[in-house]
């Protein structure tokens, strides 16, 4: 069994967080070049390689909960780079599914974890960086976010339910069966179906 992991997160609940259409374009460079390039990248070298091998693989691109609800004030732009990724992996597996392909797809959707995403500043660019700062607005709902992050569980536990939901034949892997975290994924879904039910 080959796995091939596509990890990639910045730009949620740092130090300053502003609207997205005050964030400059570097901001949506930054963001998008490790969110979503990382993981087309780690697609587009590897895939060719594990159809050449015809074993049996698994790749699992990891996008967020955020990818799955309706994006939150003051993580719009990491919010459309993981609804990006849930649709990169959905669109792989559909891609796949003509050639028989021995490779399976997941989609990682994790809640809040206990990690350093938060001081990913610290990994930017320096051709990427800005004065961006803080909307005042936004302050509070950071430090929230902040503070979830710090109390999230541990990578251990996200390792474990990986190994699960891979054994399970699941696509989407979730970390956080909280009530509240299911209801803003129900509450997305249904309001989409709503929308288009017929007259």
């Amino acid at each position: 069994m080959h796995i091939l992991v596509n990890n990639a997160g910045v730009g949620f609940a740092g130090e300053s967080s502003t609207t997205i259409w005050e964030s400059p374009l570097s901001e949506w460079q930054w963001i998008l070049g490790v969110n979503l390039w990382g993981v087309i990248h780690g697609i587009h070298v590897f895939t060719p390689i594990m159809l050449k091998q015809d074993f049996e693989c698994y790749i699992i691109n990891t996008a967020s909960i955020a990818g799955l609800i309706t994006p939150q004030a003051g993580a719009s732009i990491y919010s459309i780079t993981k609804h990006a990724v849930i649709a990169l992996s959905e669109s792989l597996q559909s891609d796949l599914a003509p050639f028989n392909a021995k490779i399976k797809v997941l989609a990682l959707c994790p809640g809040f974890i206990k990690t350093k995403i938060n001081e990913s500043e610290r990994n930017r660019p320096e051709e990427l960086d800005n004065d961006k700062t803080t909307n005042p607005k936004l302050e509070q709902v950071m430090k929230a976010y902040q503070n979830i992050i710090a109390s999230g569980i541990s990578p251990n536990i996200v390792a474990e339910k990986v190994f699960q939901d891979l054994l399970a034949d699941n696509f989407y892997i979730s970390t956080d069966s909280h009530p509240l975290i299911r209801n803003y994924v129900k509450n997305r879904m249904e309001g989409i179906i709503k929308d288009f039910k017929t007259k």
